[in-house]
């Protein structure tokens, strides 16, 4: 799992993506001011 700020999470998420993909990150949490607001997760078909 990795949690990054929302500005932070928008300037790498290319490499996010590519992270997910690549299945050596499960899921990402963006926080805004400390507090959880979105969850990214691996599309799975």
């Amino acid at each position: 799992m990795m949690e990054l700020e929302i500005k932070e999470a928008e300037s790498r998420f290319e490499e996010i993506v590519s992270l997910l993909e690549s299945r050596k990150i499960t899921e990402v949490i963006v926080t805004r001011d400390g507090n959880p607001v979105a969850r990214i997760v691996p599309y799975c078909n």
